[in-house]
């Protein structure tokens, strides 16, 4: 068994998820950092962050290269991200941030 050694966050890693097809793996840091890799690579294909430490992490099942990381309390996001493009679309902030926003609209 070989053993590979990876240039990764800076402080500990809380979360880590392989894709389905066994090509990548996400890590979510405390750094508040997300980084793709491929096991073919020692360095991150992808790097984004969060406002948050990273300790969720999904991969879809139904769409090659895409997944979904979540940030922490400070963050309160979850977003998409599509590997191949390097892109991301913002889902959601938590559900009693939603309320408030909407509580704050009807006031006004």
């Amino acid at each position: 068994m070989r053993c590979h050694e990876f240039n990764g966050p800076k402080q500990e890693i809380c979360g880590l998820k392989w894709s389905p097809d066994g090509e990548y793996f996400a890590v979510g840091s405390n750094d508040n950092s997300m980084m793709v890799f491929s096991p073919k690579t020692r360095f991150a294909i992808m790097k984004k962050r969060h406002k948050a430490a990273v300790k969720a992490i999904a991969w879809s099942d139904k769409q090659r290269g895409v997944l979904a990381s979540g940030g922490g309390t400070a963050d309160c996001m979850i977003k998409i991200w599509n590997i191949s493009k390097s892109l991301f679309s913002l889902i959601f902030c938590s559900q009693k941030s939603l309320f408030e926003k909407n509580l704050n609209n009807k006031k006004r």
